[in-house]
């Protein structure tokens, strides 16, 4: 018994090793040179692929025979008639915003066959326009130097060539996307053939793009626009209207914004501040300077004072402050609205009149 349960417990031990460890592999399963995935650091990585729109061959043995419809994409040479075979597509980039940052891009064929020794397969750029149902080696449009090349054997599988450069520039329009053309070594002596797969055949050809977008330039918010100021003292009040929203601003917790406004005996003040972007104050006060009524509510609540005109009028004041914290971009509403109100008549009393004795 006792050995059974030693058994057993190294049995777990072993276990629990073999977990760590493939835990640990599990963590760091990418090939290598791989990018780890970003994480909280801006729009990750787009990857998109692509099938061509168009794909075809041109052949030199049949120098007017459009190829369009072949399964086949063919690459070579013969040394019996000494003729050649060139490749030709093109890819729908519209999918790819224009500001895309470009990070890899590879072309992949599916190669199904070929003979020959191991031969150099170049991309070029096609500088002209053509079409898979028109395109024929009579009518093949011109080409620049090569943009990538790779060496390409008979093994069947796929072949990639590195086209980062040339889709950042199709991207960003800086060169017009009329597709690539492959071709091999054309003055080589022996006789040698590649046959990859079309968008006709089981193996779409591919144009594998990464790329990311950059990070939006913030717009630099402007300072709020307070066309009162300066009215920091009560000798450089504004001169409200009753019924108008005025908008203004507290920049710095020292700014202080006064108004005035004129108002007639019996009438109802009412001063409204709203919109608050921060904790400020509202303060009404009589012709003479002296404080009538305040508003002090805390935070971004809205603040109102009041007051009741007697026989007499004037010119009243409010002020707006800071409690605390200020802002420099977002303005506070500010309204004041006058309510004339009706004296209420004194009523005169009737007159009793005087009952006449009657005489006896």
């Amino acid at each position: 018994m006792k050995q059974n349960r030693v058994a057993g417990l190294l049995i777990l031990a072993v276990a629990a090793a073999l977990i760590l460890e493939l835990s640990a592999l599990s963590v760091d399963a990418r090939p290598a040179g791989a990018r780890p995935q970003a994480r909280g650091q801006g729009p990750a990585s787009i990857t998109v692929t692509l099938n061509p729109v168009a794909d075809t061959y041109a052949n030199q043995d049949n120098p007017a025979t459009n190829y369009a419809n072949s399964a086949d994409l063919l690459v070579g040479r013969t040394t019996k008639f000494l003729t050649l075979r060139r490749s030709y597509l093109r890819f729908d980039l519209s999918s790819i915003p224009s500001n895309a940052i470009v990070t890899s891009a590879s072309l992949r064929l599916y190669l199904k066959s070929g003979n020959g020794a191991t031969v150099s397969i170049s991309l070029h750029q096609v500088n002209g326009a053509w079409t898979s149902g028109g395109l024929t080696w009579n009518n093949q449009p011109a080409v620049g130097s090569a943009r990538a090349s790779l060496g390409v054997g008979t093994t069947p599988g796929w072949r990639t060539w590195s086209v980062t450069t040339l889709v950042q520039e199709w991207v960003n329009a800086s060169t017009t996307n009329y597709g690539v053309s492959l071709r091999g070594p054309e003055s080589y002596t022996g006789d040698w053939l590649r046959t990859f797969d079309s968008r006709q055949g089981s193996n779409d050809p591919q144009l594998v793009i990464t790329y990311d977008l950059p990070t939006p330039t913030a717009t630099p918010i402007p300072p709020c626009s307070d066309a009162q100021e300066p009215n920091n003292s009560f000798g450089q009040a504004f001169l409200i209207t009753a019924g108008v929203e005025y908008l203004g601003c507290i920049p710095t917790p020292s700014d202080f914004d006064y108004f005035r406004f004129s108002v007639n005996p019996n009438t109802a003040i009412t001063v409204e501040l709203f919109g608050l972007p921060a904790n400020y104050d509202l303060y009404l006060y009589a012709p003479d300077q002296s404080l009538l009524d305040s508003s002090t509510n805390g935070g971004n609540t809205a603040e109102t004072v009041a007051y009741t005109t007697g026989a007499a009028g004037g010119q009243f004041y409010a002020l707006v402050r800071s409690s605390g914290p200020s802002d420099l971009y977002t303005p506070y509403h500010l309204k004041l609205t006058l309510t004339t109100l009706t004296p209420t008549a004194t009523r005169t009393p009737t007159a009793t009149p005087t009952r006449t004795p009657t005489a006896t």
